[in-house]
């Protein structure tokens, strides 16, 4: 289903990322995958990309995204187990061009974890948790480095927060730095450190159909954040002009997502 929805917005190239893997399972899994996509009458030119070696979930996205940065000044980026909405990818483009000289912004995130269902509004927040589905520029992402000085540097300059949740979320990427378990929290904190804000739609836009027994992350079937509620057929053409203020309800939102996960087997 994600290949028919990437086709009917025709992006000028796509791209996928498959690492490599030691485990006979996964590598059974991903030759099916790729045959899937030999099989799939793409409507523009696809290009696999591969690392030589494992990278594991860890780096897999670094390595994907310095690849294909090397071509592209910015990219829309789907997770394998993710859905979009038909407005997701015109979403992207609006806030891609909209916010493109503005080095406020780091990226666009299309799931607001069901925070709203408004259309044809947005907002902004300091934590853009989860990545689902999102957006960004070869010049924001560039800047990330593989170690956490940039955090270490943050917390030693701006020790507390003025508002209470940013401050719980400090702790909680405290905790993270020693474990180093994956892209998307050192992205955040990436974000975070450099005072670099995250777009989300008024309405929801992506949903996750991972929360299976076999995800790495969210195997928690019975999760609320599962199959999430999104606006689905429609043509419409939107603005984007109202600009929502709820990054609050957003954050608690990504707070019992962080509490959920950390139920996980």
């Amino acid at each position: 289903m994600i290949f028919e929805l990437v086709n009917d917005y025709n992006p000028p190239k796509v791209y996928i990322v498959i690492d490599q893997s030691k485990d006979v399972k996964t590598q059974q899994i991903q030759a099916r995958i790729e045959k899937l996509i030999a099989f799939f009458q793409f409507s523009t030119s696809v290009d696999i990309i591969r690392p030589k070696s494992p990278q594991g979930i860890k780096q897999i996205f670094d390595f994907g995204l310095n690849r294909i940065f090397q071509e592209e000044e910015e990219l829309i980026i789907l997770e394998d187990d993710t859905i979009p909405s038909p407005l997701f990818f015109d979403y992207c483009d609006t806030m891609l061009k909209r916010f493109a000289l503005d080095d406020s912004i780091g990226c666009i995130n299309g799931c607001n974890l069901e925070t709203s269902m408004q259309k044809d509004a947005y907002f902004l927040s300091a934590i853009g948790l989860p990545f689902w589905g999102w957006a960004t520029w070869k010049n924001r992402w560039q800047k990330i480095t593989r170690d956490y000085a940039f955090w270490e540097t943050f917390r030693i300059n701006e020790p507390v927060y003025k508002n209470e949740f940013l401050e719980e979320f400090s702790a909680i990427f405290d905790l993270f730095v020693k474990k180093d378990k994956s892209w998307d929290i050192r992205w955040t904190m990436f974000l975070l450190a450099n005072k670099m804000k995250t777009v989300l739609p008024g309405a929801n836009l992506v949903t996750n159909v991972g929360f299976t027994h076999e995800a790495t992350f969210t195997n928690i079937p019975n999760s609320s954040f599962s199959n999430l509620n999104m606006i689905q057929d429609t043509k419409e053409s939107l603005n984007y002009e109202l600009e929502l203020r709820m990054e609050e309800a957003y954050l608690s939102k990504i707070k019992l997502l962080i509490n959920d996960v950390a139920r996980r087997k």
